[in-house]
């Protein structure tokens, strides 16, 4: 058996399996990769906790193993305008590891909890300059993140607010859901109000406006435990292009 993770939380199950998924570790040569192991760090992380902040020097790879993870990026002004979301499996923060440089936003936990598993960034980045297929598994990550982002930006660029939000709750159904046999979508995240309009570039107020109109229509209804339900993702798509509601 390989060597578990030493930890400030006992290692979940499965934390192994996860790590073997992210390419760049797959891409690694057998003793890179005990190496990796058993110098990880299992982190338990609240809603609300930093993973890190702005500036913080970027001196480890962090893998989520489970809930969710937002990228902030306060204004002088007070605001805090949503970046990027992520969730089980991704990596995150690869760039700025990648360059040895300031995180250049704050990472913290937007679910519940969060389980990270956070890896020592120097012998990948051996790896990563010295064998072409961990460089190659490495773009791939990034190109991942550049794809998240431009995800992002049409979700902002969608237009109106209805138009915005329902580009937001189709992408996160794709992102992190499931489409159940009913054709239902589902957006299995509890993510606030407040985080929902950060991230369609909106007012809390005009969310739950937009929200409680949808609720009445049909269009959205709560899940079991947390998240949405989406019931009609065509009418949604619908709104998405602009077309008037029924």
């Amino acid at each position: 058996m390989r060597a578990s993770a030493a930890s400030s939380a006992a290692a979940p199950p499965g934390w192994l399996a996860a790590l073997s998924a992210w390419p760049p570790y797959s891409r690694l040569p057998p003793e890179v990769q005990r190496q990796l192991e058993a110098r990880a760090l299992v982190r338990e992380l609240k809603r609300g906790q930093y993973v890190w902040r702005e500036g913080e020097r970027a001196a480890h790879f962090v893998l989520i193993l489970r809930g969710l993870v937002k990228i902030v990026h306060p204004t002088p002004a007070g605001q805090e305008p949503i970046l990027g979301i992520f969730g089980q499996g991704d990596s995150i923060g690869d760039s700025a590891v990648l360059q040895q440089a300031g995180y250049p936003a704050d990472a913290l936990v937007s679910s519940r909890s969060a389980t990270l598993l956070q890896l020592e960034s120097a012998p990948l980045l051996r790896a990563q300059q010295a064998l072409p297929q961990v460089s190659q598994a490495m773009q791939q990550v990034l190109i991942g993140h550049t794809r998240e982002l431009r995800e992002k930006i049409n979700v902002t660029s969608a237009g109106s607010v209805p138009q915005r939000l329902a580009a937001l709750l189709l992408y996160l159904a794709r992102r992190f859901g499931a489409a159940p046999a009913a054709g239902a979508w589902s957006v299995p995240l509890a993510i606030s109000r407040a985080e929902l309009a950060a991230l369609a570039g909106t007012t809390v107020e005009t969310t739950i406006r937009t929200l409680s109109r949808w609720r009445r229509q049909g269009l959205i209804a709560s899940a079991a435990g947390s998240g949405l339900l989406l019931p009609r993702p065509g009418e949604l798509r619908r709104i998405q292009a602009g077309s008037p509601q029924a």
